[in-house]
């Protein structure tokens, strides 16, 4: 697309239009969906129907409605999701695969179950993404990507954000 194949010069850096505007709707997607999620009676709804249906339940909450929002948002955020990546990548029907796992091992190295921690878990991710194509071959980044995952797992099996839970 256009956009893409446009950039900005920032001194001796060249930033891609397209990635930079994915950034930006990435970043307000990401804090409003934390903002609904803390602040509105809703948000909390759904995440007291993701943390104990139960409990959830006794409170008043319909859950099966919960989680039928609460898909309905996903889907709504991966479509625009695949609009964006659209502008710089074509499609096939493979296409999220590398970014589902990719995206996994960020959300696990962030810590299950924190927003916070899967935002930079996902940030990790890709700082180390890049960085390793300055010292790696190109078909080499996921490796550098699960080295570095393994070690914080083995360092920190809860994750950067989450907490140990007590067995019962």
């Amino acid at each position: 697309t256009p956009l893409s194949r446009q950039s900005w010069e920032i001194g001796d850096v060249l930033l891609n239009q397209a990635r930079v505007v994915i950034f930006f709707v990435a970043v307000a997607l990401a804090g409003g969906m934390y903002l609904f999620l803390s602040h509105t009676r809703l948000g909390k709804g759904l995440r007291a129907a993701a943390d104990n249906p139960q409990a959830a339940i006794y409170m008043g909450i319909d859950v099966d409605r919960a989680h039928r929002i609460a898909w309905s948002l996903g889907v709504g955020i991966t479509a625009v999701a695949g609009g964006l990546v659209a502008t710089f990548q074509t499609f096939q029907p493979y296409v999220g695969f590398d970014f589902v796992i990719v995206m996994y091992a960020g959300v696990v190295l962030g810590g299950l179950g924190s927003n916070f921690g899967a935002f930079w878990g996902g940030l990790l991710i890709g700082v180390v993404q890049q960085m390793s194509t300055l010292i790696l071959p190109y078909q080499l980044q996921n490796t550098a990507i699960f080295v570095v995952f393994l070690l914080i797992i083995f360092l920190r099996p809860q994750g950067m954000f989450g907490r140990l839970s007590e067995r019962t």
